[in-house]
């Protein structure tokens, strides 16, 4: 992982197949593993492989400080960052720390979190020749060099959070790692309720954040180039059922600043059950080139009268294989 360490790519190829092989298809396993992420992160669900999050721990906390926060203890194998100014990536491995270059991390690092199968085996230690090099531009692991989950999915709340608080917002309550319903394997749902006010209507935007924009950026920069995103997909429940909500990506467009959404796609006002159900809004066609408001909810008073509460889980943009920052 130092700098100056001699055959890269072979040894890059050399950790694709140990992965690869180690933790086969990610999509087909259960999710058995968790990080215990600082609020407004919560706790995500981990599966066998290597997992794109965004942490949410305070700038300078040591890495191992993340890996003591994944439960069942001892399932951490590794952890990536890439560096964009040196253009590399740097790792840390709890089973040989003295050749780790990654040894702390800052809040909303994006990270690769690589765990076992859950039976906490023995953790190869890496070699000098393990250290993945990126391409030139790429901001995370290419699908190509870097083991991906497949089919590739990009979790919404960890790159986007539900920050962009509209309308009546002194009526929103919202918990992002409520644990009193879930939809299995997930092991958290977020949880809303809206009581109406003067505005008669609120609504969240899940926006893309960082450390200048904690509240979440609403145009000021580029958002997210999500290209190659065939659909959306959620699940949600209601409380009781019968409350209506709209469901819609896309569509930040916000007076006086100089970025935008390039496309806007909404589901429409829809009706919830109090099971749960996947909800899909197709993105095929669509210029996904600069996506600022990945998801969002309406609510309004003339279709909830006495207000609601409902839940939402497993946001996800299916299709994304490599995250990039949108063209500025």
């Amino acid at each position: 992982m130092k700098n100056g360490l001699p055959t890269r790519l072979v040894g890059l190829a050399a950790l694709v197949v140990v992965l690869l092989v180690a933790h086969g298809t990610p999509v087909q396993a259960q999710a058995v593993m968790s990080i215990a992420l600082p609020a407004p992160g919560g706790t995500k669900a981990l599966y066998p492989g290597c997992n794109n999050i965004a942490l949410t721990f305070p700038d300078g906390t040591a890495s191992e400080t993340v890996v003591q926060a994944v439960t069942p203890a001892g399932s951490v194998e590794s952890l990536w960052r890439h560096n964009a100014a040196l253009n590399k990536f740097e790792g840390f491995s709890p089973a040989a720390p003295q050749a780790s270059d990654l040894l702390a991390v800052n809040f909303l690092d994006a990270v690769w979190l690589c765990v076992g199968d859950g039976t906490v085996a023995p953790t190869p230690k890496p070699t000098k020749e393990a250290s993945p090099t990126a391409r030139s531009g790429s901001a995370t692991p290419s699908p190509t060099a870097t083991p991906t989950p497949s089919p590739c999915r990009l979790d919404v709340p960890s790159y986007y959070p539900p920050a962009g608080w509209m309308g009546d917002i002194e009526g929103i309550a919202q918990d992002p790692a409520y644990t009193g319903t879930v939809h299995p394997p997930a092991p958290t749902s977020i949880r809303i309720s809206y009581q109406p006010g003067s505005q008669g209507w609120a609504g969240i935007y899940f926006l893309r954040t960082d450390a200048q924009y904690p509240q979440g950026d609403w145009g000021d920069e580029p958002g997210y180039n999500l290209s190659g995103a065939t659909k959306l997909t959620f699940w949600a429940r209601g409380e009781q059922g019968g409350e209506r909500v709209e469901f819609k990506a896309g569509g930040v467009d916000s007076p006086g600043k100089p970025y935008q959404d390039t496309f806007e796609k909404s589901l429409g006002v829809v009706t919830l059950s109090q099971e749960w159900q996947q909800f899909s809004i197709d993105l095929s066609g669509l210029d996904l080139s600069d996506v600022i408001g990945a998801f969002a909810w309406v609510a309004t008073k003339a279709n909830n009268p006495g207000g609601l509460t409902f839940y939402l889980s497993e946001i996800a943009y299916e299709g994304v294989c490599e995250l990039q920052r949108a063209a500025a």
